[in-house]
């Protein structure tokens, strides 16, 4: 017997039954519960240091390729490591600060981020910049983290490498491919797509989003007559988006069969005529989609047919602006299923005056949320002094322009003071603002001027600010 194995039937049938020696010279012979088991931890430790290693049975991996940029200093990365376990908007900015200083993180934080990326797959996106061969490196070891292989990949995948690649290496390498060689991008795609599985066809066509042009057309046409229904979708939000496209001329011929002007004595007002009967042409180019229970069939013409035109043709054909033709349209009988397929085409073909056109009285977050950022925060300025101004701010994410944490600011501290009403709305905005803020931003509140309700929320917001701005020095100080 070893003092381990001692160590062991004393532990399982404990010291009054077993006297505990381990073998061991007195004083550690005859030892208390206690001792066993700090013995054990002891002998634990010993048994490590030594055993010895099996021999290898598989050669050893190549080493990571080398990357040339510097990595997140010491401090930077103690606010990192802070920063993954918060919340996710601080996290986002830190990353993009790393990317901008042109580094990369630090290696001991991959594991984290790669599980972080598995389990979010929103972070992807900003991650990948950050991550350099290093991580790739470590991705390709573990299935779970093929999502990050492409990270730090600086060359395209040739016809024989792409047979072979998993799903997230030809995405990273087709999304690089498209910014610099569109063309070649999509030979890729074709030279594998009759033997694709469905979802990785639906993927493939929504990487050819970057690098977009006429000249993918053929391939979109061709994926409009695949079995799968998400393959279908795809290619149609993509020719939807080339006004030169055959199916972009099919949509705006039918169009302008839907909808016709009045001219009358005040003002002018518009008749929409749902498309009638069954078209099979009008199946195809909208993704074969069927209707949904109580939804008549010429309703779901009518909605099919303005999804997939441009939101710009309305405009054209009416001479309205955006508001005045959705006021116009609630005037008949049809208004649900033209709004309905608004919204969708300006969901794919996102435009700040059709998405305050289509908010209306109510406040729909995903409209907001297809715009690009810019965009977004210019919506969300104009509804600052709207009733929707709260809930706009929640549907923004951060960080804020230093004009709207400006304006934000004041909002902020007011509903600080107010309490009352709305607290649970006004609350979360007090959370989430130290988050979102600009870090020039100040909340000089003091503590007796905030509602009793409100000051747990005010105080994160004012410790986030002040977190974000010591994570900012410390990686703009470590610049190059």
């Amino acid at each position: 017997m070893t003092g381990w194995d001692d160590a062991v039937d004393a532990a399982l049938v404990g010291t009054a039954r077993s006297p505990f020696g381990g073998g061991l010279p007195p004083p550690l012979d005859g030892l208390t519960a206690d001792g066993l088991l700090t013995t054990a931890a002891v002998l634990s430790r010993a048994r490590r240091a030594g055993m010895r290693l099996a021999p290898a049975g598989r050669p050893l991996p190549e080493p990571a390729e080398h990357d040339n940029r510097p990595v997140v200093g010491r401090t930077g990365e103690a606010l990192l490591r802070e920063a993954l376990a918060g919340p996710q908007e601080v996290l986002v900015e830190g990353l993009g600060l790393v990317a901008t200083a042109g580094r990369l993180l630090p290696p001991l934080l991959l594991p984290d981020v790669l599980d972080l990326g598995r389990r979010d797959v929103d972070l992807r996106a900003v991650l990948l910049p950050v991550l350099g061969a290093r991580a790739a490196w470590l991705a390709r070891l573990r299935p779970e983290w093929a999502w990050a292989t492409g990270a730090g990949v600086e060359r395209a995948l040739d016809e024989e490498e792409w047979q072979t690649a998993t799903l997230g290496e030809r995405l990273a390498a087709l999304v690089e491919l498209r910014r610099t060689d569109p063309d070649r991008g999509r030979a890729l795609v074709e030279s594998t797509w009759a033997v694709d599985p469905p979802a990785e066809r639906a993927a493939h066509l929504l990487a050819l989003g970057e690098g977009l042009s006429i000249a993918d057309e053929p391939l979109l046409e061709r994926a409009l007559d695949d079995r799968r229904a998400e393959v279908r979708k795809a290619a149609v939000d993509l020719l939807a988006r080339l006004p030169d496209s055959a199916h972009a001329r099919r949509a705006e011929a039918r169009a302008a069969q839907v909808l016709r002007v009045e001219r009358k004595l005040v003002r002018r007002g518009v008749v929409v005529v749902p498309p009638e009967g069954d078209d099979p042409e009008l199946l195809r180019d909208t993704a074969r989609a069927t209707a949904p229970p109580h939804v008549g069939a010429a309703a779901w013409r009518l909605e099919r047919t303005v999804a997939v035109a441009p939101p710009r043709l309305w405009t054209e054909l009416s001479g309205l602006t955006p508001g005045q033709l959705l006021a116009a349209v609630d005037r008949t009988d049809w208004a649900k299923p033209f709004r309905l397929g608004l919204r969708t085409a300006v969901l794919r073909d996102p435009d700040p005056e059709w998405v305050i056109a289509l908010l209306g009285d109510e406040l729909d977050r995903e409209l907001l949320q297809a715009l690009p950022t810019a965009g977004r925060e210019a919506v969300v300025s104009r509804l600052l002094d709207s009733r929707h101004a709260v809930g706009a701010l929640l549907a923004l994410p951060g960080p804020w322009s230093a004009e709207l944490s400006r304006r934000t600011g004041g909002l902020v501290d007011r509903l600080a003071r107010r309490g009352g009403a709305g607290r649970y709305e006004s609350a979360e905005l007090l959370r989430v603002a130290g988050y979102r803020l600009h870090h020039t931003t100040r909340l000089e509140l003091a503590p007796g001027e905030v509602h009793s309700d409100l000051q747990p929320s005010y105080a994160v917001a004012v410790t986030a600010l002040s977190t974000r701005a010591a994570l900012r020095r410390a990686l703009m100080e470590e610049s190059p």
